[in-house]
């Protein structure tokens, strides 16, 4: 009898995680959309994920409109340019945060306008997915910003080649911090190019552990 009722439970449970791998596959927590348009003088390639909670596929669509509204005015190359380059605008996502009360997003916005280089910034977007709210840092974490600004520039000091320390100074001072994603472990924080250091040292990310911020 024992062994019998060892075995039905047994059985329950991979029939339980079977259940949720195919939730997992047939259901995902996100569906990829591609935006892709190359005119003459324009390239748009963009994608993004849409959750399924009306609220907030609504506002990721309202902020991949309005980019794509702001890159379309942009002047075009001047016809006696020889570069004759054309006005782009690349949009990425990383994999989402989504659990039953939380979505956490992070996009790349790349522009190029015939420039130097093109400019990269990070958008964060994170959300109450029970009523589409967005989420400020200070529903996350009761950490006072000012105590996280020195802990942010600390950590910017070590992870940095040669960093110049007022240039993260003046960038981690200006910021209201609320460019950041988390995950039921951590957060971090995002800078974009120029903000705490010189273009070609790229994006920085500072990241801590939730517990580490909230330690009781």
């Amino acid at each position: 009898m024992k062994r019998q009722q060892v075995i039905l439970a047994l059985a329950t449970v991979i029939t339980g995680a079977t259940i949720l791998i195919l939730a997992f596959y047939v259901f995902p927590e996100y569906r990829n959309q591609n935006l892709l348009i190359d005119s003459g003088d324009l390239i748009i390639d963009i994608k993004y994920p849409l959750t399924g909670q009306t609220a907030i596929d609504n506002d990721i669509k309202a902020f991949i409109n309005e980019n794509v509204r702001k890159v379309k005015q942009l002047p075009p190359s001047p016809a006696n340019d020889p570069r004759n380059w054309k006005n782009e605008l690349y949009i990425t996502y990383d994999k989402p945060y989504i659990n039953p009360k939380y979505v956490s997003l992070v996009f790349y916005v790349m522009v190029y306008s015939g420039g130097a280089h093109p400019n990269t910034i990070v958008v964060t977007k994170n959300y109450d997915k029970r009523t589409g709210r967005q989420l400020r840092l200070s529903d996350i974490i009761s950490t006072g910003k000012e105590q996280l600004r020195a802990m942010i520039k600390s950590k910017l000091y070590q992870s940095l080649d040669q960093p110049n320390v007022k240039w993260v100074r003046q960038g981690v001072d200006a910021s209201d911090l609320e460019t950041f994603s988390f995950n039921l472990f951590s957060i971090t924080f995002y800078f974009s190019q120029y903000e705490v250091a010189p273009y070609a040292n790229g994006i920085q990310k500072v990241n801590f552990s939730l517990k580490a911020l909230q330690p009781d």
